[in-house]
């Protein structure tokens, strides 16, 4: 890098400007003075070596210091030879980079070419510089730009690094980790029909737009990337090989398997039993994944921090997937939901990651701690968007199963985590105030309804009507 200096000065060699390459004729690296020997011992011995290179010695008798404009100048002639095409100093008559001959006392020696290029005179000017740049860069203008004013001959004239770093080429491209990194991966799945036609019950029909017109408005453009009518398992694995995101979310129906959802106490191996998302194929038929499979296309994605399933008695899927990665917070319902409600929830969670997304737009909230804490307000954020809206936690399969159509509860959710995955009962909504109402009253004491239409849950109908 020094001799990228020595060649961009006008004094030459031996000059008696009382600077090598318009580089000041003294100074310090290291708090050490470092001159280039332009002979094959030098006129100085070597005292020493700084990053690989003597810190004595002589050129034309002056001292030669480096700084960060050296660094500019190098990484001026890198970019020229990238963009261009060809190098910016003639390899037959300006050979680059100059020898450092190791075989005797450390000095940095300039080839015989290089010296007669001194001694004829002037070894770089500026309007070498401009006529070399506009030559071979006219058809870039933008790089044109950014080269020339990185090869001025005066070392105070070149910009410094902090400026060149933020010009628009050396920001991220595309295909980087920062560019890949989003917030939240969402699918959408509502299928129509099983694919068993004799099976019985019904699929109730889910206002998934509405949730996902919030999604968009809560969170921003290029934050968010939206599968709807999603399939398994592209919707899922293309979106995970192109993206990092910090949350996946899936709003939809859910395979209950209510007898281990709350409790979590199952004949599985790990304590698990059942308990799946449906996904729609292309005639709206139900395509039911294993979960196993599930979980296995959430393994190794480094920012994933947050698994939300907006689907009925999920809670047991919630499990699996702790268990599998005991790193990740998986936000489920541990009963049945009504369609308003788990709207209403998935809203006041969007809005607060959204807002922490515009208030620092740089930052990166899969970031230890600080990330899960964002995860934890946002639940929270959610839970209070819930009994906002007029929703009261707590299980509606009691009243359902007394033939009350509209229940005056709505759901219970859950955050399932590494702290309270083999807890008794992982739905903790109440513990943030929301209480849950009591089992149904005799039909004669039944109070007016809080929900004004009938339940409208995201599971498949079981033996109960929905």
């Amino acid at each position: 890098r020094a001799c990228a200096d020595a060649r961009a000065g006008s004094g030459g060699s031996g000059g008696s400007s009382g600077a090598v390459g318009g580089v000041p004729s003294s100074g310090s690296l290291g708090g050490r003075a470092l001159t280039l020997g332009a002979g094959s011992g030098g006129s100085g011995g070597s005292s020493g070596a700084v990053g690989g290179v003597p810190s004595s010695g002589s050129l034309g008798g002056r001292a030669l210091t480096l700084g960060p404009e050296v660094d500019v100048f190098s990484c001026g002639l890198v970019l020229f030879e990238l963009f261009a095409g060809r190098r910016f100093f003639n390899p037959s008559t300006e050979p680059w980079p100059p020898r450092l001959d190791l075989g005797r006392e450390p000095t940095l020696q300039r080839t015989a070419s290089c010296a007669r290029v001194g001694a004829a005179g002037c070894l770089l000017s500026d309007a070498t510089v401009r006529w070399r740049c506009a030559t071979w860069l006219h058809a870039q203008e933008q790089c044109l730009r950014i080269v020339l004013p990185m090869l001025r001959t005066h070392p105070p004239a070149r910009p410094p690094l902090v400026e060149l770093l933020n010009k628009h080429l050396f920001r991220p491209a595309e295909d980087t980790v920062q560019r890949r990194q989003i917030e939240v991966l969402a699918l959408f799945s509502s299928p129509v029909r099983l694919r068993d036609r004799r099976a019985q019950g019904a699929i109730p029909h889910l206002k998934l737009m509405r949730e996902l017109m919030h999604l968009q408005q809560g969170i921003p453009e290029g934050q968010r990337v939206i599968r709807p009518a999603a399939r398994f398992p592209e919707s899922l694995s293309i979106p995970l090989r192109e993206h990092l995101p910090r949350v996946v979310q899936f709003s939809g129906h859910a395979s209950p398997d209510r007898a281990h959802a709350v409790g979590g106490h199952g004949g599985g191996a790990d304590g698990v039993v059942g308990g799946t998302l449906l996904f729609e194929l292309e005639d709206g038929t139900a395509q039911v994944p294993p979960p196993e499979e599930l979980v296995k296309l959430l393994e190794h994605q480094p920012r994933l921090q947050c698994i939300f399933l907006n689907a009925c008695c999920s809670a047991s899927l919630a499990r699996r997937i702790v268990i599998a990665l005991p790193h990740l917070r998986v936000i489920c319902w541990t009963t049945l939901v009504d369609d308003r409600a788990a709207t209403a929830f998935s809203t006041g969670f969007y809005d607060y990651l959204g807002s922490m997304l515009r208030e620092r737009p740089g930052a990166d909230g899969a970031a230890g701690a600080r990330g899960a804490d964002t995860i934890e307000r946002a639940f929270r954020a959610a839970s209070d968007a819930f009994a906002r809206e007029g929703f009261v936690f707590g299980d509606p399969q009691p009243w359902l199963e007394r033939k009350i159509a509209v229940p005056p509860v709505a759901g219970q959710y859950a955050m399932v985590s590494s702290d309270n995955v083999g807890a008794a009962d992982v739905s903790f909504g109440a513990n943030f105030g929301h209480q849950s109402a009591g089992p149904p009253l005799p039909t004669a004491q039944v109070s007016t309804p809080t929900l004004p239409q009938p339940l409208a849950a995201r599971a498949l109908a079981s033996s109960v009507s929905v």
